[in-house]
């Protein structure tokens, strides 16, 4: 399965091979969490979630209707063949994820499924020159594999990192409160967090009254002045409209505010934290806590 997508974007790289080290190195990137996207090819985009002891990562996408889905990969597998400085490379088995309505009062974990449907594949060139969070410098040549059809959705064009603050350096990465986060006994829903100063992004991924996986993103913002601007953040949820994944479009994305969320953090990691979101009037309140 790798060689029918490491091949062809190798070849669209270039050739990156020159000084490589005979032994496949194993990288944990703290560089290439947060959200990726193609501005030439808007509405999609590929998360990736920095877990401290690996990564993981959520592909949105929409169905044949328009509709937001989402396909998740549990653990990614990152090394580099050459420098780490120059390209790394991650893969992981991927899924598409069913469960309960996230407007249920009691989870129902005899709902969640996992049923393997293919493969993500990211390359990701460029070096980062210090910090903790995505670079400008860093592209991501992105491959994904559904029902056994590959798909270079990116292909030539390659996606960039999201900003969370545009006013800020992009060399970010809140190591205690970005990542992948959830609640305790509720396996198979998700809420992945980008923090950059008092700025949030969030995007959360649940499922619809008919178990199937729809996403949400958030944003959010800490008080201006006074208070603590990393433990409260305040802001919408919005839901984006797109086309059908496999094909491409430079028309813009359909986008609306559903409805508004709230995140608060404790102390200290350990003490977890609260999600109250609202999606067209049905409100839900979570405590979540960061993921391992």
């Amino acid at each position: 399965m790798k060689n029918r997508w490491y091949v062809p974007l190798v070849l669209a790289l270039g050739v990156l091979s020159q000084g490589a080290l005979a032994e496949r190195n194993q990288v944990f990137p703290r560089d290439i969490h947060g959200l990726w996207w193609q501005p030439t090819d808007p509405g999609w985009a590929t998360v990736l979630f920095d877990q401290e002891t690996t990564m993981s990562q959520a592909l949105l996408l929409y169905d044949r209707d328009g509709i937001p889905t989402w396909f998740f990969t549990r653990k990614l597998d990152c090394y580099t063949d050459t420098s780490a400085f120059v390209q790394i490379d991650c893969t992981g088995a991927m899924y598409h994820v069913t469960g309960p309505w996230f407007g249920e009062a009691t989870f129902r974990p005899d709902r969640v499924r996992f049923n393997p449907v293919g493969e993500w594949a990211g390359t990701f060139q460029t070096p980062l020159f210090g910090g903790n969070g995505p670079d400008a410098r860093r592209r991501l040549y992105a491959a994904y594999t559904i029902e056994g059809t590959t798909f270079l959705q990116a292909g030539d064009m390659p996606l960039v990192a999201e900003v969370v603050d545009p006013e800020s350096s992009l060399l970010y990465l809140n190591t205690s409160q970005s990542g992948l986060w959830g609640t305790p006994g509720e396996l198979g829903w998700y809420i992945g967090l980008a923090q950059q100063g008092n700025r949030l992004v969030a995007t959360l991924l649940v499922h619809d009254r008919d178990g199937r996986p729809r996403w949400y993103v958030m944003y959010a913002k800490g008080p201006e002045f006074g208070g603590n601007p990393d433990r409260l953040f305040e802001g919408g949820v919005f839901e984006t409209r797109g086309h059908p994944f496999g094909s491409r479009s430079a028309e813009r994305f359909q986008v609306r505010r559903v409805g508004n969320v709230t995140v608060s953090f404790g102390a200290t990691t350990a003490d977890g934290g609260s999600l109250r979101y609202s999606v067209d009037g049905v409100e839900v309140s979570k405590s979540i806590v960061r993921l391992p």
